[in-house]
């Protein structure tokens, strides 16, 4: 059965640049550090390398501040205090422009409505700000959600298998039990090497089979045909 849905944000719910999102918000914490742009970017960089590394005992936002830190060879709590200070300070012109996802929001509250679970798994080098920001933007930030995968819980990252078995059992889900919409091939469709179930809302791309896929407008759906598919082959005698 599934017990929930794992929801990734930009071009997802969102139709968003992310990465200039990402650049902007990551000048925005080495300018209240008075850091020149291209240094902090340095650092930024060194930051997401180790991020990739294994560090299951450091959440995300720890190994960020820690490496940003080493970088510059500031005080931890001086970096962690930029990050959080931009993380609460008002984004609304960072990453611009962005536009609405249609049928995102009646997508989630659809899945809300069938009784399951719904995570905002989105890339977790974010606080929570910056996430909410996103999902503001999107239209679904006063939805129900259940878990969101920010920098500070989560202790992996996209596309390692980890990541969406963590975020499963943030809504105490096993892989099985969870399904991953998401738009990028080599971000979000890894979650099958976890067992997860996925549906593609991103661009085809010729040669590349995302598996189920279409419009976040026809996830809904899907979902249900989906369980009742499971169901019913559940229940064949063998």
């Amino acid at each position: 059965m599934i017990g929930a849905v794992l929801f990734d944000l930009d071009n997802t719910l969102l139709a968003n640049d992310g990465d200039q999102f990402l650049e902007e918000f990551t000048s925005a914490v080495g300018s209240y550090l008075g850091v020149p742009g291209p240094e902090f970017q340095d650092a930024a960089m060194v930051a997401g390398a180790a991020l990739l590394e294994p560090h299951l005992h450091q959440t995300n936002q720890e190994v960020m501040v820690e490496a940003v830190a080493r970088q510059l060879g500031m005080p931890r709590a001086v970096v962690s205090q930029a990050f959080l200070a931009v993380s609460s300070s008002d984004m609304g012109t960072l990453g611009l422009p962005w536009e609405v996802r249609p049928g995102a929001r009646e997508a989630v509250q659809a899945v809300i409505a069938s009784g399951r679970q719904v995570v905002v798994a989105t890339s977790p080098v974010y606080l929570s700000g910056p996430i909410l920001e996103r999902m503001r933007r999107a239209d679904v930030h006063d939805l129900p959600w259940d878990a969101v995968t920010t920098a500070d819980v989560m202790h992996t990252m996209k596309p390692h298998p980890d990541y969406f078995v963590e975020a499963a059992l943030l809504v105490g889900c096993r892989p099985d039990e969870v399904v991953m919409v998401g738009d990028h091939p080599f971000q979000d469709l890894p979650a099958k090497k976890a067992g997860i179930r996925t549906y593609y809302v991103g661009e085809s791309i010729p040669g590349l089979d995302t598996g189920p896929s279409g419009p976040i407008g026809e996830f809904a759906s899907w979902l249900e045909t989906e369980e009742e598919r499971h169901a019913s082959h559940a229940a064949r005698p063998d």
